[in-house]
């Protein structure tokens, strides 16, 4: 059992995520990095940000280029916002 966290351990760290004791009872990855301050899109909350990032990885990681991510990913954050009633440029 603790050689295997041992070894998942290296391969996540090799990754940029560590899986400590910690955070693997809840399953979820730490980061070891900051999260990127760039503004994807303009007007939008810092929630929505991290929603863009979200769906862009999970598309990436479905096999779609980079280019169509970054589509899929706006797409799905303006609809969003707009069904969440925000004026236009708010």
């Amino acid at each position: 059992m603790q050689q295997q966290q041992a070894i998942r351990h290296q391969r996540a760290v090799g990754a940029n995520i560590c899986m400590c004791d910690r955070a693997s009872r809840k399953n979820r990855p730490v980061r070891t990095q900051p999260m990127t301050q760039k503004q994807h899109l303009p007007s939008i909350s810092d929630k929505e940000q991290r929603m863009y990032e979200h769906v862009k990885d999970g598309e990436l990681k479905q096999g779609r280029s980079k280019k169509l991510a970054k589509e899929i990913a706006a797409r799905t954050v303006n609809k969003h916002h707009s069904e969440e009633g925000h004026a236009k440029g708010k």
